[in-house]
């Protein structure tokens, strides 16, 4: 799969009514024909899709929309933008697997091993959301 950021969207329609969308993808146009997909899609979303060239044309074949990406971009974009409940589950548990994965070959004991990656993953967690301000950032680089 290829991840990339929806830049623009245009409705197309053919002589015959049949309807698909232009996706302009990190420069490159792509068509997609799915209707499932119609109005869901916006500008600015980060999306994992895969592609085949017919022609001239780049049909997407499979898409799917990332919760987490877009949830941060949104947030990001507008930090008064609050964050639902779901999506901040989403982060926390994106947070925690990142941390768990970043710990695991560490040779502590489990319960400390646990309190660091609990840490690591509320370290990660304000930074999705936007409240890990930049000079906190650089101190936690090592």
């Amino acid at each position: 799969m290829i991840k990339g950021k929806i830049e623009y969207i245009q409705e197309n329609e053919l002589s015959d009514g049949r309807k698909y969308l232009t996706l302009t993808i990190e420069g490159k146009d792509y068509s997609l024909w799915d209707k499932k997909y119609f109005g869901k899609l916006k500008e600015g979303q980060v999306v994992d899709f895969e592609s085949r060239k017919s022609g001239n044309y780049n049909n997407i074949t499979e898409i799917d929309i990332d919760p987490l990406i877009n949830t941060i971009e949104e947030h990001r974009v507008n930090p008064n933008n609050t964050i639902n409940p779901r999506e901040m589950q989403i982060i926390r548990m994106s947070s925690i697997k990142s941390a768990s994965y970043m710990v695991k070959d560490i040779s502590v004991d489990l319960e400390k091993k646990v309190d660091l990656a609990l840490n690591v993953a509320r370290q990660f967690e304000k930074y999705a959301i936007g409240e890990l301000e930049d000079e906190e950032l650089e101190e936690l680089k090592i």
